[in-house]
């Protein structure tokens, strides 16, 4: 067993779509289902900074920076006790040559090799991936909305990806993230944010390879829901 690892969210941004249900679900193995919410899909990507990241009991100073994209879709897999919330990652990038090289043999997750440009003004943050295999990943954000967003759980009500505290609420639980494993079949990873926090946040302009290809979703199947941004969380990493 892999051992857990503990760090910090640097920075999470997640970048969500809203999609038929239908078109998701041609993307999934066996043993997961789509997640809905307001009768869609959330298909997305997750372009996160990781920093202290180190196996239980070591100090932080001995801890790793990992910058990553995930592109992700949010599903319902098996659990210890039952189906659980999660997420499918059919594909991670970074720049970080230590998560390359463990993720699929020591952790759970195969990484391909990126290229991540940031660049952070006052209220702007832009973010853009560029993959080994010619894939890309590029959003501008809007860091001034106006919203104050402190999402229970339990008591968010909310049905439609566009409102922040649904979506928020709604990602709050995918603590499971199956990916494809080295050699075929899927592995499993447990991320838990301690607390949950997130907030959102304005898309100026967002792309992705994968999310933009009409064969894997048509025209008509998918569209830009919103941006939740998460930062300065400790959070906790262990395999399934």
């Amino acid at each position: 067993m892999a051992p857990s690892l503990v760090g910090r969210i640097e920075r999470r941004v997640l970048l969500d779509h809203a999609v038929d249900p239908d078109v998701a679900a041609r993307h999934l193995p066996p043993g997961l289902e789509v997640r809905l919410l307001g009768g869609c899909a959330v298909v997305g990507v997750c372009l996160i900074r990781l920093v202290e990241m180190r196996p239980v009991g070591l100090p932080p100073a001995l801890g790793r920076t990992i910058e990553a994209a995930a592109h992700r879709i949010s599903v319902v897999g098996p659990g210890a006790d039952g189906p659980e919330p999660g997420v499918l990652v059919p594909r991670r990038d970074t720049p970080s040559r230590a998560a390359v090289l463990a993720g699929g043999r020591i952790w759970p997750g195969v990484h391909g090799r990126a290229d991540v440009t940031v660049e952070r003004g006052p209220s702007t943050l832009a973010i853009d991936v560029a993959c080994r295999d010619g894939a890309a990943v590029s959003v501008d954000l809007d860091l001034d909305l106006d919203l104050d967003l402190d999402v229970d759980v339990d008591r968010a009500g909310g049905t439609d990806l566009a409102d922040p505290e649904a979506a928020s609420a709604f990602h709050a639980v995918e603590r499971r993230a199956w990916s494809p494993r080295r050699g075929g079949g899927l592995e499993e990873a447990v991320l838990d944010c301690l607390p949950w926090s997130a907030r959102p946040v304005g898309v100026t302009t967002a792309t992705s390879t994968w999310l933009d290809d009409r064969d894997a979703f048509p025209p008509g199947s998918s569209h830009l829901a919103g941006a939740l941004l998460m930062e300065d969380v400790a959070v906790r990493w262990s395999a399934g």
